[in-house]
Formats: structure tokens, sequence, C-alpha cells
């Protein structure tokens, strides 16, 4: 079925870029906040194997549901903060949730912790309370959005939820490349 076209969007961005940077040999992937399990049902279809965690029993059952008949993909209830595995991953995917915590140095320590040396981290902050950026925003050149509204760096720095939030945080704490798309 059809997502919406954000929902789309950021599927095909999130398979596009595993597919891009990733071979699917032997490559494991952690998806934390996999919700219904749409993204990790794509990336099996594209041969892709992992993990998904998400804090909803709900979302657990949905997304086991999907893909009950695809091998290789598990899934279990558990919340960033409580979650401990000694698997390291080659992905680490957390789409749509960095901004539901406060403590994002928490989570970004969490999610760089479960990759492998030379493994990379897909995070996304595209959520209804995140600031949007203008289409050719001179603060995130590459950046593409449909929206009219500039915002200023000053409200980009203040919004714990944009992206240019999230990319200093990340380059800072994480001394990592890191792209906005």
């Amino acid at each position: 079925p059809k997502l919406n076209i954000f929902m789309d969007e950021r599927l095909n961005t999130i398979v596009n870029l595993t597919k891009k940077y990733l071979n699917k040999e032997n490559t494991k992937i952690l998806d934390i906040g996999c919700g219904s399990g749409e993204i990790n049902y794509h990336l099996a279809l594209n041969g892709y194997q992992g993990k998904g965690i998400d804090i909803s029993n709900g979302m657990v059952n949905l997304a086991k549901e999907k893909l009950k008949d695809i091998k290789n993909w598990n899934f279990q209830v558990s919340s960033l903060m409580d979650y401990n595995d000694t698997e390291k991953y080659d992905l680490v995917i957390a789409s749509g949730l960095i901004e539901y915590f406060e403590d994002e140095d928490f989570v970004l320590d969490k999610l760089k912790y479960f990759i492998k040396d030379g493994g990379l981290i897909i995070i996304n902050v595209t959520n209804i309370v995140s600031l949007p950026l203008p289409a050719s925003s001179p603060l995130l050149p590459g950046v593409v959005s449909t929206s009219s509204t500039v915002p200023t760096r000053r409200d980009l720095e203040r919004n714990p939820c944009s992206m240019l939030r999230v990319l200093q945080v990340v380059r800072s704490r994480l001394h990592l490349d890191c792209t906005a798309w």
C-alpha cells in the first residue's frame, strides 16, 4: 500500500542510502524505533537482514506480521534506554526517533555503541515537531524542502528537533562526517 508522500520519501531515501553504501551480503541492520516495520520490509525485499526494536508492543506485532514470511528479520519490544545488545551492526537506523529525547547525547552514544567500526548511522529528523528548512538553504546546502518558511539560524539552533541542531551534535559528539538530505 502507498504511504503518504512524506513517508514514501523517507522510506525511499533510507532504502536508497542503504543500497548505495552497504553490500547486502552479511550486512546486519538495527532499526531503533522500527514502528510497523515498513522500512524493514523494504530492506528485506532488497536482501538485507536485521533487527527492529520499538517501545510499542502493537507496532512490533504489526512488524512481525508484515515480515512473517521473510526470514532474517527479528523484532523486539524495547525502549532505546533499556535495550542492551552486545551485537554490533553495519547500519543503525534511527528514523523519527531522536526528537523524542531531551538528552541527544544519550541517544547518540547508544547509536554509536551499536555500530561496527566503519559502520553507518542513518538519523532521520523529519517529524511534525521539526522545523523545516527552505529549499537551497545557505545553512545546509543540499537540503531539499518544500517549506516556504525561512527559519533563522537562531531558530534552528534553539529547536532541539531541527536538522541543524542534530548535525551539530553528531559532528561534535560522535566526531563523524555527516550529511543532510
